[in-house]
């Protein structure tokens, strides 16, 4: 079946040239695992699409001698910067899509004799064995306490922040491998280690959350983690702040900052250590077109930088040079969470608008999720490379780009209790249907009509009016959540069989 670029679509292409095989250390650490699935065109399609929107290589399942197949959640972006919760249902998501692509004649259990990647056919068992409650949160958290204890530490000028490892690709450029939202940058002088600020900043955030060990209850590894996150934020303050520019910068060994502008220098919002003035240049330096802003959002290299899309004489659809100024999905989830625990919701809603929109261009009529995109234009065409420069048509962390727009429409608040829901903004308006919480199924809309949402069996909020819910929680008996609205909106709640209607005036 031809492809509207011309290549061509292998009605029985295996999921295994869709993944990526191999651990990665990201926001957390998680792996991709390959399925080998006969499988349609048209199943192959339903099954991305959702596999999508359910996450970014989430889930691991593993075959151990002699078990049917088992589900593992890791630590992941959502898992480690929102709530364990959420990351725990991720299992279900996936078993529930695969099951909906499949024939039931071919699901199965799989053994670890049948467990070959030689082997077509592979099939996933249609159940998730010893799942109990806080299973992944658990391992979530063990994984992230060991991956902490266990970083390197620099003890000289800057002793117990975090040092970037990077190797020299050619003369004056570095490539970094403990991240992958770290870009390939050039700088005048070959330094080959650094201090990240954006790293730092994720690891701040994560460990100030710890979601895991609340929900496992485990009060000594919450406290050791958030006593953790504020002794990095300090030395993120004391070692990383460069007053010159008037903002966090990466720094390298020998005490001199960074010059070059990448996305990461917006994740210290993450971690809360920004003051006024700080959050102020930071605005206006992401909403200046000659810097980061744009049609497409957001470059990893400002577009004023001589590091952005230095090989002029490629032809437009390379202009951003892979990790020079093209846009990653990893790297606009995190800066889209930074720009959201800023507060800044407009511009939350622009880059939610422009993140859905890079994706649907390229998903709609070639089914292409891409490995990036470019800062500039678009991606008509495709192209097979391999290594520096590459956009690989099929990667499944692409999805971040439509989970950007529906976590405005529905998420777990970044910080604190409850959940966040509702838009006042057209940008994001919309509706998502089938989403995970606490293991039941729910739906959400909201328009111009108002908001509706929906959870199975425990939870619906209707709205007769556009609004933005935030903080909402139940604390004993009572409903407690904040609420922005451009006018008075009577707003009905029916929890767990109780119901209360409430009319609230309007609030900025």
């Amino acid at each position: 079946m031809p492809l509207p670029d011309g290549g061509r679509f292998d009605d029985k292409l295996p999921i295994t040239t869709l993944c990526e095989l191999g651990p990665h250390d990201s926001a957390g650490a998680y792996h991709h695992v390959a399925f080998q699935v006969p499988i349609t065109r048209d199943a192959l399609h339903r099954f991305l699409r959702l596999e999508l929107i359910s996450g970014n290589g989430m889930i691991v399942p593993a075959f151990q001698p002699g078990e049917a197949a088992t589900v593992h959640v890791e630590w992941t972006f959502d898992g480690a910067i929102l709530d364990a919760r959420v990351t725990s249902d991720r299992p279900l998501d996936l078993l529930v899509l695969l099951n909906g692509c499949l024939q039931p004649a071919t699901v199965a259990a799989v053994t670890a004799e049948s467990a070959s990647l030689e082997q077509s056919g592979w099939v996933v068992h249609a159940g998730v064995q010893g799942q109990r409650k806080g299973e992944a949160a658990e391992s979530s958290l063990e994984r992230l306490e060991a991956r902490l204890r266990g970083l390197p530490l620099v003890a000289s000028d800057a002793p117990h922040c975090v040092a970037g490892h990077c190797f020299r690709l050619r003369p004056g450029v570095l490539v970094h491998l403990s991240l992958a939202e770290v870009p390939v940058v050039a700088e005048p002088r070959r330094i080959e280690e650094r201090l990240e600020a954006g790293r730092l900043a994720m690891q701040t955030r994560q460990m100030r959350s710890a979601g895991a060990a609340d929900w496992v209850e485990e009060p000594g590894a919450a406290a050791w983690l958030r006593a953790e996150a504020e002794r990095v934020a300090a030395r993120l303050r004391e070692q990383l702040f460069d007053p010159e520019v008037g903002y966090y910068q990466n720094r390298f060994f020998d005490g001199h900052f960074s010059s070059v502008k990448t996305m990461d220098l917006f994740y210290p919002l993450l971690a809360e250590v920004c003051n006024d003035s700080v959050r102020d240049r930071l605005h206006a330096m992401l909403l200046d077109p000659l810097q980061f802003w744009g049609e497409n959002v957001i470059p990893t290299v400002s577009r004023d930088d001589p590091a952005y899309g230095d090989e002029v004489n490629r032809e437009p659809y390379w202009k951003g040079n892979y990790w020079r100024g093209n846009i990653w999905p990893p790297t606009n989830y995190i800066t889209y969470l930074s720009v959201r625990m800023a507060g800044w919701t407009d511009v939350a809603s622009e880059i939610s608008a422009k993140s859905r929109r890079l994706f649907m261009e390229d998903w709609l009529p070639r089914h292409h999720a891409n490995e990036n995109y470019p800062p500039e234009g678009g991606t008509a065409r495709t192209w097979m490379f391999a290594g520096n420069g590459g956009r690989d048509p099929h990667y499944l962390w692409a999805g971040l780009l439509p989970l950007i727009a529906l976590e405005e429409l529905f998420a777990v608040e970044d910080v604190g209790e409850g959940l966040r829901f509702g838009s006042l903004d057209p940008l994001s308006w919309g509706a998502w249907e089938g989403f995970l919480y606490g293991g039941r199924r729910g739906s959400v809309c909201c328009n111009a009509n108002g908001l509706s949402l929906e959870i199975a069996d425990w939870l619906r909020v209707t709205s007769d009016g556009p609004i933005a819910v935030r903080e909402f929680r139940r604390e004993g008996a009572r409903t407690r959540f904040r609420y922005s609205a451009q006018k008075p909106v009577a707003l009905e709640i029916v929890w767990d069989g109780r119901q209360e209607h409430l009319n609230l005036p309007k609030r900025a």
